[in-house]
């Protein structure tokens, strides 16, 4: 960044233009027409930034910047490697100097996945607003699904995540992460999962079952069985009507009841998995007095399919 040939942009800003007030039927061209015009030195363009040059750009540095996330970091590389990443306004920024005030996770992500990608980069940015950078509400799954107007966006978007840990089989790690982009692209792929929000709720507020495991492990066996009738099976479960000794779905309340007044810690994974076994045991016909969790179903429990849909023999009072 030391000559011209390394700058990123070599044109600056807009001059400054001068204030004026609208004329009384003068519209707007834009909001940006609302603020007042003021010459900021800074450089913006949009390049593709390659692993060398993004080794170049991470190695000039302050050591006071935030230590780096390795999560953040196997995150970016993942969503590089599935095409989840878009140019947005979020610009990598450099300062008067060449130091890098923001970025170095994006930096170090294309570094070591080896895949180039466009950015935004902003250049001679002062070196005194770098404690406002991130200052902001960071914008979570919630935020993502209420701007979607999808219901329930809370629990949904636990729900989409813990569908996607379901899927990967993996619960820590860089594997188990889904960023925005992810959840967005899920939600774009499968829109049906939020239908289960309000009965999974119930089962919450019914006998404790967390909502997201409840809304994923709804979902998740809808998926697996699109031909069944899950009414039988998802409002037994809610309400708890006509479940006989031995039914696993009152065998499940029982225990997800108890745990809690034990004051045991709730578990998403643990909560899918009991479920999930409910389930396969009710649509077998199998009876159960109590839902446990071996050694392999903690880790994974493959949901059992039925082409005529779920019986309801373990049903009745």
């Amino acid at each position: 960044m030391e000559n011209p040939d390394k700058k990123f942009c070599d044109k600056e800003q807009p001059s400054n233009q001068e204030d004026r007030d609208l004329a009384p039927n003068e519209q707007p061209e834009d909001l940006l027409d609302l603020a007042p015009r003021r010459s900021i030195p800074w450089r913006a363009s949009v390049i593709e930034v390659t692993p060398d040059m993004a080794r170049e750009i991470s190695d000039k540095r302050y050591l006071t910047n935030r230590s780096i996330s390795a999560g953040k970091v196997n995150q970016y590389i993942k969503s590089l490697r599935n095409g989840d990443w878009e140019l947005t306004p979020q610009a990598i920024m450099v300062d008067e100097d060449g130091y890098l005030l923001d970025g170095h996770h994006r930096m170090l992500a294309i570094q070591r996945s080896g895949i180039s990608m466009r950015l935004m980069i902003i250049e001679g940015v002062a070196r005194e607003v770098f404690p406002y950078i991130d200052a902001g509400k960071s914008r979570s799954g919630r935020d993502l699904l209420t701007i979607s107007d999808v219901p329930y966006p809370s629990v949904s978007a636990a729900a989409y995540r813990i569908v996607h840990k379901y899927r990967a089989r993996a619960w820590t790690g860089y594997k188990a992460e889904l960023g925005n982009s992810g959840l967005f692209n899920l939600y774009s792929d499968e829109p049906d999962l939020p239908k289960w929000a309000s009965v999974g709720s119930r089962m919450n507020r019914a006998f404790g079952l967390l909502p997201g495991a409840a809304i994923a492990g709804l979902y998740l066996i809808s998926r697996a069985n699109p031909d069944a009738d899950l009414n039988s099976f998802s409002e037994s479960l809610a309400t708890g009507a006509g479940l006989a000794q031995g039914s696993p779905l009152l065998a499940l309340r029982n225990r997800t009841i108890s745990s809690r007044a034990r004051g045991e810690a709730q578990d998403a994974k643990v909560h899918l998995m009991m479920l999930l076994k409910a389930w396969n045991l009710w649509v077998s016909g199998e009876m159960a007095t109590r839902i446990t969790l071996g050694k392999k179903e903690s880790r994974h429990v493959d949901i059992r399919t039925t082409p005529a849909g779920p019986g309801s023999t373990d049903q009745a009072a």
